[in-house]
């Protein structure tokens, strides 16, 4: 799944998280969108879109307190600075304490992140605008903290240490290095090392738009840079085992053109693309204990891309309407790696020195869309579509030691989509009910494994089968109910495991999932109340493509509550929330490390209330 922000694709998804704030709307598109969004799109993509300047002036601010000592502020100034320019300031900050508990340090999971996006609309005509956008962000906190699990493989499947079993002949429920976890509290560790996790990120874009009679040309121009630093606790426990270190620092530069026209039954778009994408890391591993001071890796990635894509809709009668597009993409990515090991010095060599194909990657591939939409009425709209995506290959960097040459670069993934699918509003507004039968065809699907204390990408095959139904209804005037569900056959093809070789379920990819969300609103003096109330279930699914025992999930049902009361002018808002109702206890994630007996579990929060005060100026 791709993601954008204002139109902008996300090479680097680490400073993105915290510019999700002061947003117009969320746009979310399922299945391959190639054509028009193009890169890494194969499983859609999701679409943040920032509150723009806009004319007259108007304000709000936002101050909110939860459990942990959290607090979070976010607001926005909107004002005219001449007839012709309007400036729009936002600002966000969150803080809170660290929700998982260390007996030993600093506890993890704690927040501490600003950011700022400054944003200048200039119109010196109706027919020709320039938005500029500057964007910064910084977060320092002490980073994520796993939870510790003895493990071993039984030699079919990894499985966890009960209690009462000694399996490594050091202590009952403990892994081979003699450490359990003492309390059974998954949300409290015991952990050595200090960790870290500090994300900067800052960049400028800009968006020019000239409307003619004939069409409309825009232009979005992008550049940013970030940088990562994360020191993790690997083996999740109190002995000074295995700890790492992690740097990323890289840049972004990009530029789109774009002519978009409409003209009577015709709707067209065609444009150009460029993407220059630098990365370099480093990563540094203390393995004292056993006997490796340290194990080194550094590599750089540079990424160049360029394609040119176009798409038409034409309506030929009042309810057929047919869609096509295209997109050819260029690709060349040049990678240098050094890897040391201090028990093997004769390999500290370039590993993509003197390797053909490993130092440079030269691709050229082509997706595309073809939908056919019918709508007999203004009620009822039946399509049907045909989508080709595609995401580029790649170089597997970092701790990846015993890795095949050969397996170092990966080869990009294909994917052919076929969806059939409706969508029904009633006439008076009051019932909605979309539904959609899809089937995905994976060709080279790029799987993640993790190898020792690093994650490489492998190429197989893979078919995805799922059906996907929402209904909303506004009963009365005060009361909506929103359902979803979601019915998914997601299977990976010939995965090896050991000496066996079988199709195995994709991550995070449970048979059944859903949702559901009552709002009632009230009149009460002086505003109107709102209760919401929503659920989601999420069946059983697994972390890795392996279908390890340690990596399943079980199925989950999570509830989160809020009650808001909005004054009658619209002047400001309070709410009361709460989250996780029934404090379930979960994993968000996990890393299997059986091959060091251990498997370390991201939790996922415990259940936490909260309050919210907004004030508006307009």
């Amino acid at each position: 799944i791709a993601d954008y922000m204002d139109d902008v694709y996300s090479a680097s998804l680490v400073g993105l998280t915290f510019q999700l704030f002061d947003l117009e709307r969320v746009e979310v598109l399922r299945g391959p969108q190639g054509t028009l969004f193009g890169r890494n799109a194969t499983g859609g993509l999701i679409h943040y879109i920032s509150k723009h300047p806009t004319e007259g002036f108007n304000a709000y601010l936002e101050a909110g307190a939860s459990e942990h000592q959290g607090l979070k502020f976010e607001g926005a100034i909107n004002s005219p600075l001449t007839d012709s320019l309007v400036g729009r300031i936002a600002y966000a900050s969150a803080r809170r304490d660290g929700i998982i508990e260390n007996s030993l340090g600093r506890d993890g999971n704690d927040i501490d992140s600003q950011a700022l996006r400054v944003q200048l609309l200039f119109t010196p005509v109706d027919e020709l605008s320039l938005l500029a956008k500057l964007f910064t962000s910084d977060a320092d906190s002490s980073g994520p903290r796993y939870s510790h699990r003895a493990s071993w493989f039984d030699g079919a499947t990894n499985r966890f240490v009960a209690p009462t079993q000694d399996f490594y002949g050091s202590c009952s429920g403990c892994d081979a290095f003699g450490y359990r976890d003492r309390d059974g509290d998954p949300r409290t560790v015991e952990h050595n090392t200090p960790t870290l996790l500090r994300i900067e990120n800052y960049g400028v874009s800009s968006t020019l738009t000239w409307n003619s009679d004939l069409f409309t040309l825009t232009s979005v121009s992008h550049y940013s840079e970030i940088n990562k630093r994360y020191r993790e606790e690997v083996d999740a426990g109190p002995l000074p085992l295995l700890s790492a270190d992690y740097h990323l620092d890289g840049y972004q530069l990009s530029q789109e053109l774009r002519l978009e026209g409409d003209r009577d039954a015709i709707r067209w778009t065609a444009g150009l693309f460029y993407l220059q994408h630098d990365l370099t890391g480093a990563q540094r591993a203390d393995a004292s204990a056993f006997g490796i001071l340290d194990m080194n890796a550094w590599w750089d990635q540079h990424t160049e891309s360029a394609a040119v894509f176009g798409q038409i809709e034409y309506a030929f009668s009042d309810t057929w309407r047919v869609i096509a597009g295209v997109r050819n993409t260029w690709e060349r990515k040049a990678f240098e790696q050094l890897l040391i090991d201090p028990l093997a010095p004769v390999f500290n060599v370039n590993f993509t020195q003197g390797q053909p194909g490993f130092e440079e990657l030269d691709d050229a591939y082509m997706s595309g869309h073809l939908a056919l939409n019918w709508q007999p009425s203004e009620y009822w709209l039946y399509y049907a579509s045909l989508s080709r995506g595609v995401k580029g290959g790649g170089f597997n960097a970092g701790f990846l030691f015993g890795l095949p040459n050969d397996r170092i670069p990966f080869e990009r993934e294909s994917l052919t989509s076929y969806e059939v699918g409706f969508k029904y509003e009633s006439g008076d507004r009051k019932y909605r009910f979309n539904g959609a039968l899809y089937y995905y065809d994976y060709q080279d699907f790029q799987a993640f494994q993790l190898l020792g204390i690093g994650q490489s990408v492998f190429n197989t095959d893979a078919v995805n089968r799922g059906l996907d139904l929402e209904f909303s209804t506004r009963l009365t005037e005060q009361l909506q109910i929103d359902f979803g569900t979601s019915l998914l056959d997601a299977e990976a093809k010939d995965i090896h495991r050991g000496n066996s070789i079988s199709d195995r379920e994709m991550v995070f990819a449970p048979t059944l999932s859903g949702n559901a969300t009552v709002r009632y609103r009230r009149p009460v003096i002086g505003g109107e109340m709102t209760l919401i109330v929503s659920l989601r279930y999420v069946g059983d699914h697994y972390f890795d493509i392996f279908n390890n025992g340690t990596m399943k999930e079980a199925a989950r049902t999570i509830g989160d509550t809020r009650l808001a009361f909005d004054a009658a002018d619209g002047s400001w808002q309070a709410a009361v929330w709460l989250k996780n109702i029934t404090d379930k206890e979960y994993r968000n994630y996990s890393l299997d490390f059986t091959d060091l007996s251990f498997v370390a579990d991201m939790m996922a929060p415990a259940r936490t209330v909260g309050i919210s005060l907004k004030y508006l100026w307009r």
